[in-house]
């Protein structure tokens, strides 16, 4: 029986349908549907949603652990980078085909409202109600976060196309 292999996960599919059982199939030479079941398990290992949310969880990871170890500013504004490099990956986990530069600038649009919604009283309510919501939206404002975001949006930029460019997609 031949199964097909179609990604399904929202990005554009590069090679179309393949094969991946060779029991029953006819047309298909045995060497040629080999390789191409090496390469469905492959890409189905390292999806564009699943390098998203490898990505993203390890940036939080890399946040948290700058904001702890690193003194002072400098660990604060590489975590506030990290925050909207980490946006990007969420940004392209919903979004898998965006373009990076479609990607970054999401992300910093987002990471701008968020710091621009600190003027407000309401992030400082919502993390007075629970922590979680101070490590999401803060507590004041920063306008040098604002640059500290251009630069996590940037650094977002060029991982995201670096892996673009690795998986063969057109930016």
């Amino acid at each position: 029986m031949c199964v097909p292999y179609h990604r399904g996960d929202g990005a554009k599919p590069r090679d179309g349908v393949t094969s991946h059982s060779t029991e029953n199939c006819t047309g298909f030479d045995n060497a040629r549907t080999t390789n191409d079941a090496r390469i469905v398990v492959n890409r189905l290992a390292m999806t564009p949603r699943t390098t998203s949310l490898a990505s993203f969880l390890s940036t939080v990871a890399v946040g948290w652990t700058a904001r702890v170890l690193l003194p002072g500013a400098i660990g604060k504004y590489v975590g506030v980078a990290l925050w909207t490099t980490a946006l990007c990956w969420l940004v392209s986990l919903v979004w898998p085909a965006w373009s990076s530069r479609r990607v970054a600038a999401a992300a910093l649009v987002g990471s701008w409202a968020v710091e621009l919604l600190q003027l407000s009283p309401i992030p400082l309510a919502l993390a007075d109600y629970h922590s979680a919501f101070a490590l999401i939206f803060g507590r004041y404002f920063g306008a040098w976060d604002l640059l500290g975001y251009a630069l996590g949006a940037l650094w977002g930029f060029a991982w995201h196309f670096a892996m673009a460019l690795r998986n063969g997609a057109s930016q």
